[in-house]
């Protein structure tokens, strides 16, 4: 109210992107973010390509069902992990219908993962398997485990995306939960907007992560 008015802070918050506004003005620092933005960034790649298997899909949904993002998550031919939004839209009546299409054509016999629990997809879970879809929930301790490790992936250089704003938005909005020994979980509540497509690039990109281990493991038995 005395050097900056109140009405110039309406308009730059309806101006400016969440995280943006929350350092220009709120005095966040790099540290507030989730995950870095600004190595995500860096790490756009437009023309990546990624194998087609092995491929994991996951699906999250925003709390009362506003939205949902379906994403991938391939490896490259360089080793290095493609995470991509396949669908990002309102409501969720275009999920089973999207979903049911990508495992007949594109993905057979790859289960969509999900996070479990009170996650707001939970509500929807019913009606998705009724349409055929085939799904598998992901435990607190993994999704730990997941938010964790594509933390460590972004900081190594280890993932490539399209530089989609949608998904940059969605890590720029996300707020962490700490948890026991230093870890720390994506959550909603907090959050500055719509954090399901990073929520469902995490959960994609530790299902492949996982999935290929466990092909290794069996070779090697």
């Amino acid at each position: 109210g005395r050097r900056t008015s109140v009405e110039f802070l309406r308009t730059m918050r309806r101006t400016l992107p969440p995280v943006e506004f929350g350092r220009e003005f709120l005095g966040w620092g790099e540290g507030d973010d989730a995950i870095s933005i600004d190595a995500w960034r860096a790490l756009a790649d437009p023309g990546s390509k990624p194998n087609p298997r092995p491929a994991s899909l996951a699906v999250d949904v925003a709390p009362r069902q506003r939205s949902a993002a379906v994403l991938v998550a391939a490896y490259r031919p360089d080793g290095r992990v493609h995470v991509e939004i396949l669908e990002h839209a309102r409501g969720v009546a275009w999920l089973g219908e999207f979903l049911g299409g990508l495992q007949r054509e594109r993905f057979v016999g790859v289960k969509v993962r999900h996070v479990g629990g009170r996650a707001p997809v939970m509500a929807i879970v019913p009606d998705l398997v009724a349409a055929g879809v085939q799904l598998e929930a992901m435990g607190d301790t993994e999704f730990a485990a997941a938010c964790g490790g594509f933390e460590q992936l972004v900081t190594s250089g280890g993932v490539r995306h399209l530089g989609e704003s949608r998904l940059t938005a969605a890590f720029g909005a996300v707020a962490q939960v700490d948890i026991g020994d230093g870890g720390w979980v994506m959550s909603r509540k907090g959050s500055a907007g719509d954090i399901s497509p990073a929520v469902a690039a995490v959960v994609a990109v530790r299902d492949l992560a996982t999935r290929s281990e466990e092909r290794r493991v069996g070779k090697e038995c």
